[in-house]
């Protein structure tokens, strides 16, 4: 089974990484003030980039690799903008009580970084992530732009502290009738009410230029959807004696499936990356006659299998045409029987086996159309569905899921 896991996840990984990322119209400026057009590959960085793949033209194969050393400033239209700053961050962990440092003052390092634009006008915000910490930078008219000081740090007292020197920052310098003192000391450090502070400011100006990635941020939050999945399914079970090795075949059947789905998508690597949780109806019921080894008698074989499979699945989709997108899932599954045996009878003597709980993996291939439509081939790698110290079972399962999202 670890074998056949490992390929599933193989497979998995080499379908993701044969996944479209489009290349979309844009422009960077290098160290010289050289502005080129071009294609550049957006990947929905969750993170600020230290680099980016451009095409001069869609028709090129290959592509050219640009760093922040020779890169001033990069632009995908209508959608992002990156500028580059020599600039000094201050990059203590803010989230962790067991890393915070010692020191109330920021610890400052001078890095060449791609600072994502957020808003630009009289006033400017920008935003760095580096996946540990998020930071947020301003500028006002033609000064530098500095760091926004928000530091969670350890006292002597081993007890949490906060720099909250951010609003004095902006006390200082934005000035407007409309912005009252009151009005930046309740601010919380969170992107959204700095982005309406400065925004504010800037209106007071009426020198506010909205630019493609303060629009574009709005759009940036995760999706749930809800989807309801009936399907069928040809299910197989062996059961195999281990003292004879007696091995008894049930005949494949097609059963009815029914599952509800619940999908998270994450809001970065443009929404290629899911999460979802889907308990599932499924069923298997057989009879066979089978001989009583080195008897001339006869044994009748019963199972009646029915359970909730609980699965939980990591989902990576595949972008084709508008409205229409592949996926693969890779399933953790959790199967709950109830009422379940495999039952065995003859010469006066019924043998009965309880259907206990199990863990499976499952892989899942499917497409959907207009986000709301999909079909779905699922494959559940081998289990041992009984829990018996006279036989082991090999219960195979392979089904075709129809959805329907209701949201």
């Amino acid at each position: 089974m670890k074998k056949i896991l490992i390929s599933a996840i193989t497979i998995l990984l080499s379908i993701c990484s044969y996944s479209q990322i489009t290349f979309e119209k844009g422009y960077f400026i290098d160290n010289n003030n050289n502005k080129t057009e071009c294609y550049i590959k957006n990947v929905g960085w969750l993170n600020n980039p230290t680099e980016f793949d451009y095409k001069i033209s869609l028709e090129n194969k290959k592509f050219t690799t640009a760093s922040v050393k020779l890169v001033n400033e990069f632009t995908i239209y209508k959608r992002v903008k990156y500028i580059k700053r020599s600039i000094k961050i201050d990059r203590s962990y803010q989230n962790t009580s067991s890393n915070l440092s010692k020191v109330r003052r920021p610890e400052y390092n001078t890095e060449d970084l791609f600072l994502k634009v957020l808003i630009e006008g009289k006033a400017n915000l920008y935003y760095f992530n580096d996946s540990k910490n998020q930071r947020l930078f301003f500028s006002v008219d033609n000064y530098p732009i500095e760091q926004l000081i928000y530091k969670t740090y350890l006292t002597v007292n081993r007890k949490v502290g906060t720099n909250n020197y951010y609003k004095q920052q902006l006390i200082n310098t934005l000035k407007c009738e409309s912005i009252t003192k009151g009005n930046i000391e309740s601010l919380k450090f969170f992107k959204k009410e700095i982005s309406n502070i400065i925004t504010k400011y800037n209106k007071c100006y009426q020198i506010e230029k909205p630019t493609i990635s303060q629009f574009k941020n709005e759009k940036k939050k995760g999706v749930f959807n809800l989807t309801i999945k009936p399907g069928l399914s040809i299910s197989s079970l062996n059961t195999t004696r281990f003292l004879t090795s007696e091995k008894l075949t049930y005949d494949s059947k097609i059963n009815y499936k029914l599952g509800l789905e619940l999908e998270f998508i994450f809001p970065f690597n443009r929404n290629k990356w899911a999460l979802s949780l889907e308990p599932r109806y499924q069923s298997f019921n057989g009879e066979f006659e089978s001989k009583v080894p080195n008897s001339p008698f006869t044994r009748t074989n019963i199972v009646e299998y029915e359970s909730i499979e609980v699965l939980f699945g990591l989902r990576h989709f595949m972008y084709l045409k508008k409205g229409s997108k592949l996926y693969a899932n890779l399933n953790f599954v959790i199967d709950l029987p109830f009422n379940s045996m495999i039952t065995k009878k003859g010469l006066n003597i019924i043998y009965e086996d309880v259907i206990s709980n199990t863990n499976n993996f499952a892989l899942a291939f499917g497409y959907k159309f207009l986000n709301k439509y999909s079909i779905e081939l699922n494959y559940a790698l081998s289990s041992n569905i009984t829990d018996s110290y006279i036989y082991k079972s090999d219960f195979k399962s392979v089904s075709i899921m129809f959805g329907y999202t209701i949201f």
